[in-house]
């Protein structure tokens, strides 16, 4: 058998297509063609066999040979949506074909414009053993043979008849950052059906299970760092096997070797220790409880306690087919609404949802519930126990980062249970209220609204999802509550004080009146300084310090505009490039990013992509790395991706305004890569013909800019500081790691030092200095800042007006003194004593 090319163009290895399913080969092996001629819109058949089937959609038909090879023919990725539009298939199932015969013919324009992918894909669908070998060529024309098979047969080597007695294999250590979670064990699952024998995997120190099952591989819980071995009656089989578990199973190897945060899962799962415990909680008398916090803030209102609905969920379907459209139809409708809804929230959450979106996408859970379908069941009750099944398998690993994603699985069944059964009444939340409950997810907070003050839960973490998005609402928030609380009666009196750690519920006359009144003092001191958050950012002297806004969408431009911001310091473009398989066109970055210019009368500083790291991104090629938040990331990308920069660079480039724009380029330690990147600016500068030239100026993340401020202040127009970044390389803390998160932080000494020396150097060349990352919107630390010579503060459109405030507040001698003390303390709680007595933040 001969496959041969559908279409002329620009052939592609599979495993570079835009698309998970294909380019882990889920499906099978096979490769991809770019076509190069538009006006050629006919797809031609690569074998001589019998057509199979044609997708209802018809943007998909299967070829079956005469050896009994299934040969899929896909156009597109995610062009199912497209229901059809822009393909007309031209035979039917049942019709011989041979090479080079029309199959289907295409409205490349139209695919091009509405999917993320135009490549014609070609897969051997049922020979999971065949390994494609593409000729060394670049380009085909329609009909050139691209691989051969000699009669539908794999070569003896690959061979799985295995008849002897099974033998156990070495034992493999497991590299994958979190385990074998879900993907990976479908992916080990997908390659054992391959063979006909049976094949067992085992856990060092735990069981032994059929190793076809991805279920049951999940259930072991394997982590991190734990040993597994094969056990069969083929040695090729566990040799095989043993390299797809070294490779990583699917998993990029450059995040099979970064150090997770769960390396140490007994730890990670531990109760934070709290002094002086008070325990049980009396809800008849004055009571407090220490907490650990997931949110910061005060808060005071009345207990609401958020009861358990069961659902009435029907066992039965009507038919295995009918159910599994149904199912298919809501997960569909899921993502669409995930779809809308990332278009209202802040940009984290938006990442937040995003991974929920990838969970609904993966293969797995549909093909796990697919198989309780044809069992008999519905699609409700299927859905319902995979999710229910993943999620106790997430939370009884033994893995942090997996246990903490049992709620997002929680919350995805929710979802789709709610399309297919309907909603469950919402919640009545009454106004100022402390809601207890047991778990919270991100589609709870997402339906928020202004009368929840604070939140108690049993289960939680602060690095959950949830937790995340209520600090980004500035709602305060405690977990790991006893059980107890969710029998609380309601109405009962309570505060959140995560300043102290506590949560009182009856407090006492006195104490209700000491924290109304501070909560009210916050609470005016916020609402006076939106009301002059217009006025210029200076210190009480008249010093000049600009308070711009950090941003990551238009609507949060035009929200840190209405709030005092006077320009924005930091605007990502990742937002742009991220929950997508290709990158966006210059056009429609171009029409972003005057967006931003047309939301200000002031600067506007755009980060170019910051990829990279714990940003991977589909369409971005960076070679396998053993750590990659100290490998190619950044800047350091560009010399493998330099069409990505050039497109970026040149929608920038073509914004009017060009006087209000500045460039900023991430994760620079050389002052070689910032030569490099100006060389690209000028060219394409060049190429468009224009005269203006925006300014460029680099993040400080590093401690080598910090150092070495002097040798790069004469290559660059301004710095800008990236606290996250610099806290995580001053510090070696991996800033992902929950269990370091509250000891590196950008209150400390070292790290306020480096931005002093930054500061310095910067100063000789006159050259000015911002901060953008997270530090900037706390007004204890944006003062610190300016006393050590920041002269810009990129702060999130929440705090902006009371970071404005607590700079006009103080003289830059006293800023500056009160800095200096800070940067000679010992400890960050040394600094914000320093700081709060001698400036009362």
């Amino acid at each position: 058998m001969i496959l041969c090319a559908p279409v002329s163009g620009k052939l592609i290895p599979i495993t570079e297509v835009p698309d998970p399913v294909f380019a882990e080969k889920m499906l099978g092996d096979g490769f991809a063609i770019e076509s190069c001629e538009e006006k050629k819109d006919i797809v031609v058949s690569p074998v001589n066999g019998t057509i199979k089937n044609v997708n209802e959609n018809n943007h998909a038909l299967i070829i079956e040979t005469d050896d009994k090879v299934e040969v899929l023919i896909h156009v597109g990725v995610d062009t199912v949506a497209l229901k059809g539009k822009g393909f007309k298939p031209l035979v039917k199932a049942g019709k011989k074909v041979h090479v080079g015969e029309k199959l289907l013919k295409i409205d490349l324009q139209l695919i091009r414009s509405q999917a993320p992918s135009s490549m014609i894909i070609v897969v051997l669908a049922n020979q999971p053993n065949i390994v494609v070998k593409l000729p060394h060529t670049n380009n085909v024309q329609a009909e050139d043979v691209v691989f051969s098979l000699n009669n539908g047969k794999q070569d003896a080597a690959s061979s799985d008849a295995g008849t002897g007695d099974v033998v156990d294999g070495e034992w493999i250590e497991i590299t994958n950052p979190h385990g074998l979670h879900a993907r990976p064990s479908a992916t080990l699952a997908k390659k054992v059906l391959a063979y006909s024998v049976p094949v067992w995997v085992e856990k060092q120190g735990g069981k032994r299970v059929d190793a076809k099952s991805s279920t049951a591989i999940m259930s072991m819980g394997i982590a991190k760092g734990d040993k597994v071995r094969f056990a069969c009656a083929d040695a090729k089989i566990i040799q095989a096997l043993n390299q797809a578990v070294r490779d990583g199973l699917g998993e990029d190897a450059a995040a099979s070797e970064q150090p997770a945060a769960s390396s140490a899962p007994a730890l990670a799962q531990e109760k934070p220790h709290i002094a002086n415990e008070i325990f049980p909680l009396d809800f008849n008398s004055e009571s407090r409880l220490k907490l650990p916090i997931a949110s910061p803030g005060i808060t005071w209102g009345r207990l609401f306690v958020v009861k358990e609905v069961k659902r009435d969920i029907p066992v039965s379907g009507k038919g295995a087919a009918e159910e599994k459209k149904i199912l298919a139809k809501a997960v569909e409708k899921a993502i669409s609404d995930l779809d809308n809804e990332m278009g209202s929230v802040d940009a984290e959450s938006a990442e937040i949802l995003e991974a929920h979106k990838a969970f609904l996408m993966d293969p797995e859970l549909l093909d796990l519930s697919s198989g309780v379908i044809d069992a008999g069941k519905s699609a409700s009750f299927a859905w319902n126990q995979v999710t229910n099944e993943q999620a106790e398998i997430f939370a009884q690993s033994g893995n942090a980062y997996m246990a903490e994603r049992a709620a997002d699985m929680r919350d995805i069944n929710n979802r789709i249970l709610d399309i297919l059964l309907g909603k469950l009444p919402a919640p009545q939340y009454p106004d100022n209220c402390i809601v207890l409950v047991h778990e919270l997810t991100p589609s709870d907070v997402t339906n928020f609204d202004p009368r929840i003050k604070g939140v108690v839960s049993v289960v939680g973490s602060p690095t959950s999802h949830a937790s995340i998005m209520l600090r980004n609402r500035g709602i305060p928030s405690f977990y790991q509550a006893p059980e107890e609380i969710m029998h609380a009666p309601e109405g009962i009196e309570a505060v959140l004080d995560t300043e102290q750690g506590f949560f009182l519920v009856n407090p006492n006359a006195q104490e209700k009146d000491a924290y109304k009144t501070k909560i009210e003092q916050i609470e005016r001191r916020k609402a006076e300084a939106l009301a002059v958050a217009d006025k210029r950012g200076e210190t009480k002297d008249g010093v000049r310090i600009e308070i711009t806004g950090n941003v990551s969408s238009i609507k949060e431009a035009k929200e840190a505009t209405a709030r005092g911001g006077e320009g924005f310091g930091l605007a990502r473009s990742e937002f742009l490039f991220y929950g997508r398989q290709t990158a966006p066109s210059e056009d429609e970055q171009r029409d972003l990013y005057q967006g931003l210019l047309d939301a200000t009368t002031h600067m506007v500083t755009v980060r170019l992509l910051d990829a990279g790291g714990d940003k991977p991104l589909a369409y971005v090629k960076i070679a396998k790395e053993a750590n990659p938040q100290l490998g190619v990331r950044g800047m350091r990308i560009v010399e493998d991706n330099e069409d990505v920069y050039r497109t970026q660079i040149r929608a920038l480039l073509r914004c009017k305004d060009l006087d209000r724009l500045r460039i900023m380029t991430p994760m620079i330690s050389l002052v070689s890569e910032v030569a490099r990147i100006a060389k690209i600016v000028e060219e394409e500068k060049n190429r468009l013909g224009i005269m203006q030239m925006p300014q460029l100026g680099i993040m400080a993340e590093t401690p080598a800019v910090c150092i070495m401020s002097e040798q790069f202040a004469p290559h660059v127009d301004f710095f800008s500081v990236g606290t996250n970044d610099l806290t995580q390389y001053t510090m070696a803390m991996d800033r992902e790691n929950s269990r370091l998160a509250p000891l590196a932080s950008a209150a400390n000494p070292a790290v306020l030092g480096m931005i002093y020396h930054l500061c310095q150097g910067a100063e000789k060349f006159s050259k000015p200095v911002a901060v953008c990352g997270a530090a900037a919107s706390d007004p204890l630390t944006a003062c610190l800042f300016v006393g050590l010579g920041v002269t810009e503060l990129a702060s999130a459109g929440e705090t902006l007006p009371e970071v404005k405030a607590a700079v006009r507040s103080y003289t830059m001698k006293q800023l500056k003194d009160v800095a200096l003390r800070a940067m000679r303390a010992s400890s960050e709680e040394e600094v914000r004593k320093i700081v709060k007595r001698e400036l009362n933040i």
